[in-house]
């Protein structure tokens, strides 16, 4: 029993010295891919024309002081077009894009090769624990190879407003849309580009159908608005009772300040749920690929998502950082088997809507 005794503990004494190895050898790793970014001495970043969220991704630099981000605010229009002719004459600037992903990522993005993949560069222990992440870490990648786009966050649908003063908000649901009561009294973000305003338009053609989203455009006298920020001024400032591409962020703003407090957000029950402006990818041809590694660990981290979550009021899928809307929290089950506007699956959906919209508002 005594020899057994001590071949377990020089066993036990091997096994450790071996995990305390492996641990030295992985900080090892991750301070000399540390030390080769802070030689290429900055990170080129394209993210959400959202100032909350920008704040969050220059705090990198606090972080990582000897690493400057070099961060421009795009939306996907503007990214896609700016890219398109980028790389079309050989320039590869960018490292990060940090955006909301429609249709055109998966279907023509991905396909001519934008994106390397994003899964060999996370290595932080934290960031790779499957208990802090809404169905585990690797759950997160929307395309259909999971390969190259990743979700941090994850919501309930949250775009559709109605005034409680003046809508019911027991009976209030897709089809209060179509009500002729409320006829010029709908207000909507522009869905003819891709962006939120098609996102919002896009849980519409499949809550109503391709017929009732039709009718909508053609018979309810929707009022088009150019920018999310002013579907939510006229939300708060009453000049429609219901709104269609809102964002909860600058609702969140208002009603901290006691401004449209009456503004209830649509809970609908079909399990729609998005990802808005938190999704991250790797561009293909980084020019500074250690900083870009450094970047993707320290974003994915509690602390960086506690930022995000926090400045810009919405839900990070680490399920250890506080829920900035507890009504849209999006459950294991739900981000298995909601309807993910943002994913892959229905990118087919977004291509649709878009049809629909620009048929619609001829």
């Amino acid at each position: 029993m005594k020899v057994k005794f001590n071949v377990t503990v020089a066993l036990a004494s091997v096994f450790g010295a071996s995990v305390m190895m492996g641990f030295a050898h992985a900080d090892t790793a991750w301070e000399e891919v540390v030390a080769a970014a802070e030689r290429e001495g900055k990170v080129t970043i394209i993210g959400p024309p959202v100032q909350p969220h920008r704040d969050t991704i220059m705090g990198f630099e606090e972080a990582y002081p000897n690493i400057r981000v070099e961060y421009t605010g795009m939306a996907p229009p503007q990214f896609e077009a700016r890219l398109n002719a980028e790389r079309g004459a050989g320039r590869y600037l960018w490292d990060i894009l940090i955006s909301g992903m429609s249709s055109t990522v998966y279907e023509r993005q991905i396909p001519q090769g934008w994106f390397d993949p994003l899964r060999p560069v996370v290595v932080l222990p934290e960031v790779l624990d499957d208990e802090n992440w809404v169905g585990g870490f690797e759950a997160g990648f929307l395309d259909e190879k999971g390969k190259y786009i990743y979700a941090f966050s994850a919501e309930r649908s949250g775009n559709v407003g109605f005034d409680t003063n003046r809508v019911d908000a027991d009976s209030f649901s897709y089809e209060t849309l179509l009500d002729p009561r409320w006829r010029g009294q709908i207000a909507m973000l522009d869905p003819r580009g891709r962006g939120p305003g098609s996102v919002a338009f896009r849980q519409i053609v499949v809550a109503l159908g391709e017929d009732g989203a039709k009718k909508l455009l053609k018979e309810q006298d929707v009022v088009l608005a150019e920018s999310p920020r002013q579907v939510t001024e006229w939300a708060v400032r009453g000049t429609y009772p219901i709104t269609v591409g809102l964002t909860l962020t600058d609702l969140t703003i208002f009603q901290g300040r006691g401004i449209g407090e009456n503004i209830a957000i649509y809970e609908d029950p079909q399990g729609f749920l998005l990802t808005k402006w938190g999704n991250v990818a790797l561009m293909n041809g980084a020019p500074n690929p250690n900083a870009s590694k450094v970047f993707v660990n320290w974003l994915l981290t509690r602390e960086a998502q506690k930022q995000w979550s926090s400045t810009g009021y919405v839900n990070s899928r680490r399920m250890d950082v506080p829920l900035a809307h507890p009504a849209l929290k999006v459950d294991v089950d739900t981000w298995e088997s909601g309807y993910n506007i943002s994913g892959a699956k229905t990118a087919a959906d977004g291509v649709k809507a878009l049809r629909i919209a620009e048929e619609g508002l001829r």
